[in-house]
């Protein structure tokens, strides 16, 4: 088995540290429902890779597959990431690492100020959390199909703390090994970035936790870690998702209630500022400050 060692969003700025000294205090107030816009539009191609031809389906994880090693630090520390909503009641999916060790955590409605979360359960041994917020925003539905070679996937949310997003084709999968202040192993989804927005080679740390589609508007997974000199994003398997999920004991709202984007490769800059501005697709803030008499509650998890 190879061993390929990155640096996970979390660890490289997990998300934009340095952009937390500007929120200030927060409040709760009623979404600002204003699609932002990309300060530029996609250009220059990443180099193609090799991969098998034609879109055949992937085969299932392996203990033969790549393994990924990450390493977690050993405190929480305060930072921003990307989440999404499962449910207009309330209820939001993001990656572990974002959530875990906050003392607080708002999901933004505007500048400084957001819903307060109420309870968060975290995956014991993948990078997905799921967060409960009193208020929510309209909902995106989750595929049903198994992953191809080959196929085209669109990433959104706030990599260094800004609106962004990833135009990738899949690849293959791996194990996501993560040691430190926690431990998991977790079969990913590996992708070749193709293009981004805003253009640049540096980190994607923020964009951890954001939603992953498909070209017929679902959700595949969420954004969990990248290699910038490798130009590589890995997702979730929609397993963890949905075991997630299950131990968290929620469902996702009904799919013909659903938010489906018509994504392709001419509009998917557009359609991701529309998400991000319905607050479909928003921006988290996690505080590691330890306020006197309040810590976020676990969701209960029968027989658990």
């Amino acid at each position: 088995m190879r061993s390929t060692h990155i640096t996970l969003l979390v660890v490289i700025a997990l998300i934009a540290v340095g952009a937390l000294g500007q929120l200030g205090e927060f409040q709760r107030e009623t979404p600002r429902y204003e699609p932002d816009r990309p300060r530029e539009q996609p250009r220059r191609p990443r180099p193609d890779v090799a991969r098998p031809d034609g879109m055949r389906p992937l085969p299932p994880p392996s203990p033969g597959d790549p393994t990924v090693d990450i390493a977690v630090p050993a405190e929480a520390r305060s930072a921003t990431g990307t989440a999404f909503s499962i449910d207009s009641r309330g209820l939001w999916v993001t990656a572990r690492h974002v959530a875990d060790g906050c003392s607080r955590i708002f999901v933004l409605t505007g500048p400084r100020v957001g819903y307060l979360t109420r309870s968060v359960y975290i995956h014991p041994t993948a990078d997905v959390a799921v967060l409960r917020t009193d208020r929510g925003a309209p909902h995106i539905a989750f595929s049903r199909d198994d992953p191809r070679f080959n196929q085209t996937a669109f990433h959104f949310g706030y990599p260094k703390g800004e609106p962004g997003a990833v135009l990738s084709t899949l690849i293959g999968r791996a194990t996501l090994r993560a040691r430190g202040r926690y431990s998991t192993n977790e079969p990913v989804l590996v992708w070749a970035e193709k293009e981004r927005v805003p253009e640049g080679d540096e980190h994607l740390g923020g964009i951890s936790g954001g939603p992953v589609f498909d070209t017929a508007g679902r959700v595949i997974g969420t954004t969990v870690a990248g290699s910038t000199r490798r130009g590589r994003v890995f997702t979730s398997d929609m397993s963890s998702v949905r075991a997630a999920l299950a131990r968290a004991n929620v469902t996702p709202a009904a799919e013909d209630s659903a938010v489906l984007p018509r994504l392709s490769l001419r509009n998917w800059v557009q359609q991701g500022a529309e998400l991000r501005g319905k607050l479909i697709v928003a921006k988290v803030v996690c505080l590691v400050d330890q306020p006197q008499g309040w810590r976020p509650r676990n969701f209960s998890v029968p027989g658990l």
